[in-house]
């Protein structure tokens, strides 16, 4: 198991980027994503990856995680959660 805590903005939030956790991330060449806020709770994939509705979002339609994320993908990853922040904080 491997894991990375990418800080991010300036009010604790942070990217936990985890290989070996879970099923998105047991190939090796795929990983898992979870926003977390300043108090370590999950950020839903519905709000700042997937830019859904709030009503949706709170039907819990989307995980916390999102995974089997490549490393192609990474940086995509990174630029939608700091554009979340900043917009959303």
């Amino acid at each position: 198991m491997q894991n990375i805590s990418l800080g991010l903005g300036n009010r604790g939030h942070r990217l936990s980027i985890s290989q070996g956790v879970g099923s998105g991330s047991a190939k090796g060449h795929c990983v898992e994503v979870a926003l977390l806020d300043g108090t370590d709770q999950f950020v839903n994939t519905g709000r700042w990856w997937w830019n859904a509705p709030s009503e949706q979002v709170d039907d819990e339609i989307f995980d916390d995680v999102l995974a089997y994320v490549k490393a192609s993908d990474l940086d995509g990853v990174i630029l939608a959660a700091k554009e979340w922040i900043i917009k959303n904080v």
